[in-house]
């Protein structure tokens, strides 16, 4: 069975090139590439860059712990770099915190499998954004996308999903980030909330950095 549709949200410049390559040798579907028009980053080889392709979603491992107080996700470039850059700053002020960075290329593998051809599988699921710790997912879209998407995964109140809230204001792409409540700093302060239930170290830091990134 082949889906009519297919969305790919690629994170850097080897994910897009990945991404357009698949999608010209398509046949019989409707492909979406949601992309910076300004030159954007590059944080996987082009190999990573297909293995990724391959599933739609990939954990990252140089940004990420063994068994993580807190899953940090991203779906989408400024997604992603605000993620990373959120990741840098919690590490900084509080290097026992654990993180796990989760990214997303193609929006479909979220949903269910007998929905969705291409789905992640179950245990595939959980490898990604483990069983049961808390996840902050990141969207380059309205989060009402996510959850749609995530409305038949198993325990799906743990995703706290975060993305556009207004109607698209021209303005700079870091004001819309601080607009829309999803900077690195309103990252940084959600994964602490998190990672406190799970980590006595953070639990015991968590109030006076937050204070500080609420200031910043």
């Amino acid at each position: 069975e082949e889906q009519l549709v297919r969305v790919y949200l690629p994170p850097d410049a080897n994910s897009l090139l990945v991404a357009t390559q698949e999608c010209l040798e398509s046949t019989n579907r409707v492909n979406v590439i949601v992309s910076d028009k300004q030159p954007i980053r590059q944080w996987l080889t082009y190999e990573e860059a297909l293995e990724q392709s391959r599933i739609g979603a990939s954990v990252w491992k140089f940004a990420s712990d063994n068994n993580p107080d807190v899953v940090l996700a991203a779906c989408g470039d400024y997604q992603t770099a605000e993620t990373l850059a959120a990741i840098k700053l919690l590490k900084q002020h509080i290097p026992s915190i654990k993180v796990k960075m989760v990214n997303v290329s193609e929006l479909n593998v979220l949903g269910a499998p007998h929905l969705y051809p291409d789905a992640l599988g179950e245990n595939e699921f959980n490898e990604l954004f483990t069983k049961d710790k808390e996840v902050v997912f990141l969207f380059h879209g309205y989060p009402e996308t996510i959850k749609q998407l995530l409305f038949d995964r198993a325990n799906n109140k743990r995703f706290h999903i975060y993305g556009y809230m207004e109607k698209g204001t021209t303005t700079t792409p870091f004001d819309m980030l601080i607009r829309n409540n999803v900077s690195r700093y309103h990252i940084a302060i959600r994964a602490l909330k998190y990672a406190a239930k799970n980590n006595f170290v953070v639990s015991l830091k968590a109030k006076s950095l937050i204070k500080m990134f609420e200031d910043k």
